[in-house]
């Protein structure tokens, strides 16, 4: 498991749950965008919690490089 990779999508992720927050305090959705915004508000925090499960598992076996 590369842990350039992983720190590059757990800092994205946590982009996009800024992007989503902004996007609900700030804007007028539609129901679209609104569930858009959710998903990114909710999912990416999951997202960062998953890879750095993923990070932990890999460094214990020895698959981290």
């Amino acid at each position: 498991m590369s842990l350039i990779k992983t720190l590059v999508g757990i800092f994205f992720c946590a982009l996009f749950t800024i992007v989503g927050i902004y996007r609900l305090n700030n804007e007028t959705l539609n129901h679209f965008p609104f569930i858009v915004s959710i998903a990114l508000t909710i999912g990416c925090p999951i997202g960062i919690v998953v890879m750095t499960f993923k990070i932990i598992k890999a460094k214990q076996e020895g698959n981290l490089f």
